[in-house]
């Protein structure tokens, strides 16, 4: 059995936090999330695997990979296109996952025993969902067979949600081949399914009820660190001085140093060389990677704040994602609470998207500076590159390489 993972897409629905680093390639404690995806198929016996990278990406991903085949896909026409290329390499009985996806061990290897058992050109994995308009909605017979996928339908008529896990056989390419551009332009690999069960068997898996993580919208990320940071190993390689308090599952990668008068309440993640405090605090759900300094007075709490990034005094960090080589004046403070208590929405390629959650600050792609006594509102994105000005109030989103506010005209 091969493996192959579909990791060529662009990831604009992260932005602005994918505008510097590839989807695939965030970092989740430390790891890069394709690698965590690898992980979990060498763990359920599948060793060789393949990587669809998006054209020209190929050097970036093998030094941020274990050994595995690295494909360029260097057109994006579709998941469907995407399936074609990677049978095309794999050349056998394949599980195939979307990049995007990361499975429990457990599910891979249920759906490759299902697979085994039933002998289908194709068996799929299916969850029960609370938004099967995301995803392609799945009718099956009473014997567990695919009769039809409705691809990011507005009125599903079903709750039952093809999860982006799948194994094919090698005679499934004729389908993925075949398919013709849907309204949305794109080769999709669902057309495909739709082709083989009306000709051959396309059997389900049903996963619901077990933990998967889905990396699609900004504070996707925040959630998949939250169900991480429980599962981590609890150690402290680096300095703690006196007078530091730690309470919960914390980790502290080496040659960091934790600064006297810090309180540490896990479960909180540090990577390496990071400097924390003196007198910070780091709240539950914080992870913090490697080469960051939390200046003195800071809190930080349920936030992921990447590579390099500088902190400053008196800074409060809530519910955030700031991307690498960031640097937050003194007294930055992002707001993560509306008045009326109701859910943040985000702008998402020009769409107003409800996150569904009431706490959410911002998110600051990499490079962006901000002045002294910056607020952010919640839900607001700055673009990679900016300038905060001193004193400034976010209130909107603000545009890569930008000086925020703009001068009058």
């Amino acid at each position: 059995m091969k493996g192959v993972v579909l990791a060529a897409g662009r990831g604009t629905r992260l932005e602005p936090i994918t505008s510097t680093t590839p989807k695939p390639l965030l970092r989740f404690l430390g790891k890069p999330y394709a690698q965590l995806v690898l992980e979990r198929l060498h763990e359920a016996g599948i060793y060789e695997t393949f990587v669809l990278v998006p054209s020209g990406h190929r050097e970036l991903f093998r030094d941020s990979l274990t050994p595995s085949h690295l494909v360029e896909q260097s057109e994006p026409k579709g998941t469907a296109h995407a399936v074609s290329l990677a049978l095309s390499h794999a050349r056998g009985a394949t599980l195939v996952q979307y990049g995007d996806n990361m499975f429990k061990t457990k599910s891979l290897r249920d759906i490759l025993a299902v697979h085994a058992e039933a002998k289908n050109i194709a068996t799929i994995a299916v969850a029960k969902v609370d938004n099967p308009s995301k995803y392609g909605a799945v009718k099956v017979d009473g014997r567990g067979r695919v009769l039809h996928i409705e691809e990011k339908s507005e009125q599903p008529t079903s709750n039952l949600a093809f999860v982006g896990l799948m194994v094919l056989e090698p005679d499934f390419l004729k389908y993925s081949e075949s398919v013709d551009k849907s309204p949305r332009g794109e080769l999709e690999l669902t057309d495909a399914l739709n082709r083989a069960a009306t000709s051959s068997e396309v059997g389900v898996v049903d996963i619901t009820g077990a933990v998967w993580h889905d990396l699609t919208y900004p504070w996707d990320i925040l959630s998949i660190h939250e169900e991480m940071i429980n599962e981590m190993p609890l150690d402290v390689e680096g300095e703690v001085e006196q007078g530091v308090v730690i309470k919960g599952s914390v980790y502290i990668g080496e040659g960091s140093r934790v600064k006297s008068g810090t309180y540490i309440e896990g479960p909180v993640w540090i990577g390496k060389h990071v400097t924390v405090g003196p007198n910070s605090y780091l709240r539950p759900f914080t992870a913090v990677d490697d080469g960051c300094r939390i200046g003195s007075a800071c809190e930080v709490k349920a936030s992921v704040v990447y590579q390099n990034t500088h902190i400053s005094h008196l800074s409060y960090v809530g519910d955030s994602v700031i991307a690498e080589s960031v640097n937050l004046g003194a007294g930055t403070i992002t707001a993560n609470l509306r008045f009326d208590e109701r859910a943040i929405k985000v702008n998402v390629n020009g769409v107003r998207v409800n996150s569904g959650r009431s706490k959410l600050g911002c998110f600051i792609g990499a490079g962006v500076k901000t002045g002294i006594n910056v607020s952010l509102n919640p839900g607001v994105k700055v673009g990679q590159g900016a300038y905060i000005l001193p004193g400034t109030v976010v209130r909107t989103d603000v545009a890569p390489y930008s000086i925020y506010p703009p001068k009058a005209a």
